[in-house]
């Protein structure tokens, strides 16, 4: 994580901060879970891509790249 930036991490944080309120207001029943749970989560800011995965509550961080443009 040291390559990525200081202003993409807060970015990245607000982001994620985002993401947690909303997935915190689905139901754990909901089959949603599941399909998080196997696929993952990725997210994209400022030329560069961020692979999460969420465990029982927990976004963890998988993978962090920049993005090579076209």
């Amino acid at each position: 994580m040291s390559r990525v930036p200081a202003e993409v991490l807060t970015l990245v944080h607000k982001q994620l901060d985002e993401i947690a309120r909303a997935l915190a207001m689905i139901e754990p029943s909901n089959p949603f879970w599941n399909s998080l749970r196997s696929s993952g989560m990725r997210v994209g800011i400022e030329g560069w891509k961020f692979k999460f995965r969420v465990d029982f509550g927990a976004i963890v961080l998988s993978e962090a790249y920049p993005v090579t443009p076209f």
